[in-house]
C-alpha cells in the first residue's frame, strides 16, 4: 500500500476497490463534526468574507449539503469501509485552512483518472472562475453531494464520480468501467479526495470533442504509460490530490 506524503498531500490509503467492494457507513449524529457557539459565528463570519472575495475575484462560490468523510478502514478481506456525515461548502471554506484551530469538514471530494482506448488520459486546466485551484490541472470531479448521489437512501460514491464525469464531460460511465483506487488527503485546502481510475469507451479524439470546455480552460493529453514524468515536469501546475491520484495510478499500473 502507499503512504506517500508531502507538503501538499498525503496517501492515506490505496488498493482497488470495485463498487461492490465499497460499503458506506451513514450517520449524522455519529460522523458529524460538533461546533460551539462561537464556532459557528466565525464559520458565519469566514463565509461571509468569502463571499466578498470571490465575487471581486470572479469565482463561483455557493453553499450545499455535501457528505464527509468521519474515517475509513480496510477489512481483512480487502474491501474499503467508509464512515460518513455531513458537512456543507460554507463548513469547508471556514474550515479548510492549517492555521484554523476547530473541527474539519473534510468533505469528500472525488477524482477520476480516465484512460481512452488509446491509452491516453485527459487532463484539463480547471477554469479561472474555480473557487478552489483555478488554473491547475486537473481531471474530472467534485463534492459528493448529500442530495445527488444516493442509491437508494445510501449515500454512494461511485454515484459521485458518475455524475461528475457526465456533467463536466457529456460522458456516461457504468461503473463496471471504474474501480476506486486511493484516498488522498489534501494538505493545502484540507479535505479528503476519493480516486477512481475509468477505462473509457472511446478514443483521445472523442473525448476531445465532448462537453469539456464548460468546466475547463483547456484539455490535453498524456500517454498513461508517461504519466509520471509529466507530472514531474509540470508538479506546480498540479492539484494536490492529482499528484497523489497519479502517483497511485502509476505504481498500480506500470510497478
Amino acid at each position: 500500500m502507499l503512504q506517500n506524503s508531502s507538503s501538499q498531500y498525503h496517501i492515506a490509503w490505496s488498493g482497488r476497490c470495485s463498487e461492490e467492494a465499497v460499503t458506506t457507513i451513514f450517520d449524522d449524529k455519529v460522523n458529524n463534526a460538533v461546533y460551539s457557539v462561537s464556532d459557528l459565528v466565525l464559520i458565519d463570519q469566514q463565509w461571509q468574507a468569502r463571499e466578498r472575495t470571490a465575487a471581486s475575484e470572479g469565482r463561483r462560490l455557493y453553499n450545499s449539503a455535501i457528505f464527509r468523510l468521519a474515517s475509513h478502514q480496510q477489512r481483512t478481506d480487502g474491501n474499503l469501509v467508509l464512515h460518513v456525515g455531513v458537512t456543507d461548502y460554507r463548513e469547508y471554506v471556514a474550515t479548510r485552512s492549517e492555521k484554523q484551530d476547530i473541527a474539519r469538514a473534510n468533505p469528500i471530494g472525488t477524482c477520476v483518472i480516465p484512460v481512452t482506448v488509446d491509452g491516453r488520459i485527459p487532463i484539463g486546466r480547471r477554469s479561472q472562475a474555480a473557487e478552489v485551484n483555478p488554473g491547475k490541472f486537473f481531471t474530472f470531479g467534485g463534492f459528493f453531494d448529500a442530495a445527488l448521489d444516493l442509491k437508494g437512501t445510501t449515500p454512494n460514491i461511485f454515484s459521485c464520480i458518475q455524475r461528475e464525469v457526465q456533467e463536466e464531460i457529456g460522458i456516461e460511465l457504468a461503473s463496471s468501467a471504474l474501480e476506486l483506487v486511493g484516498i488522498v488527503n489534501d494538505l493545502v485546502n484540507i479535505h479528503p479526495e476519493i480516486s477512481f481510475v475509468a477505462n473509457l469507451e472511446m478514443s483521445s479524439s472523442e473525448v476531445a470533442s465532448s462537453g469539456w470546455k464548460a468546466e475547463l480552460d483547456d484539455l490535453i493529453f498524456v500517454q498513461a504509460k508517461d504519466c509520471l514524468e509529466f507530472l514531474n515536469k509540470h508538479r506546480l501546475d498540479f492539484t494536490p490530490t492529482l499528484i497523489g491520484a497519479l502517483e497511485i495510478f502509476a505504481g498500480t499500473k506500470y510497478s
